[in-house]
C-alpha cells in the first residue's frame, strides 16, 4: 500500500495540471432561454484560453440557416471583453429590438424579432486566428476570408 501511495499522488498531480488545458477546448456559452427584444441579458461564456477577446453576436435563426449574413441592431458586438485568468467571462448586453438582414452587402433590411422565434448567440473571437474548436463562418462581402470566428453559440427563444 506505502508503495502505490507515491504513484497515486503523482497521477492525480498529472491530471489536475492537466484539466485547464482540456477545459480551453470545450468552449460554451449559457444565458437565458427566452428573452424579449429591448430588455438587458447576461450570458457566460466558460472554456476560453485567458486573454482572448470575444464578443458576442445575436442573428435569427432562420438566417442562420441560409448562410446569409445577418447582424444585430444596435451592435452588443461593439465592445469586447477580455477572457479572465480563469478562463470565464461574464457578457451582459440590451437584446436588439431588430435584426439587420444584409444579404450580399446589397440589400439591408431591418427586422422586428416575431414573438415565438429563435435567435443563435454566439460567443466570437476577435482574432485572426482559428483556434482549436473554433470555426470560421464565411462572409458574403467582397472578401469571403473576412468572415467571423465563432467558438460557442446558444439557442434561445424570442418571447
Amino acid at each position: 500500500m506505502r508503495r502505490l501511495t507515491p504513484l497515486v499522488i503523482t497521477v492525480a498531480a498529472l491530471a489536475l495540471g492537466a484539466s485547464p488545458a482540456v477545459a480551453y477546448l470545450q468552449r460554451t456559452l449559457n444565458g437565458p432561454a427566452y428573452v424579449a427584444p429591448g430588455d438587458t441579458y447576461t450570458f457566460y461564456v466558460s472554456g476560453f484560453t485567458p486573454g482572448e477577446e470575444v464578443y458576442p453576436t445575436v442573428q435569427p435563426l432562420s438566417c442562420a440557416r441560409t448562410g446569409e449574413r445577418c447582424e444585430q441592431s444596435p451592435c452588443p458586438a461593439c465592445t469586447t471583453t477580455r477572457i479572465g485568468t480563469s478562463g470565464t467571462a461574464t457578457l451582459r448586453f440590451r437584446w436588439p429590438t431588430r435584426s439587420i438582414d444584409a444579404i450580399a452587402n446589397m440589400d439591408i433590411v431591418h427586422r422586428r424579432w416575431r414573438r415565438g422565434s429563435q435567435a443563435l448567440v454566439r460567443v466570437d473571437l476577435a482574432s485572426t486566428v482559428v483556434p482549436r474548436g473554433c470555426e470560421r463562418m464565411p462572409s458574403s462581402t467582397a472578401n469571403p476570408g473576412a468572415g467571423t470566428i465563432v467558438c460557442a453559440a446558444t439557442l434561445t427563444h424570442i418571447r
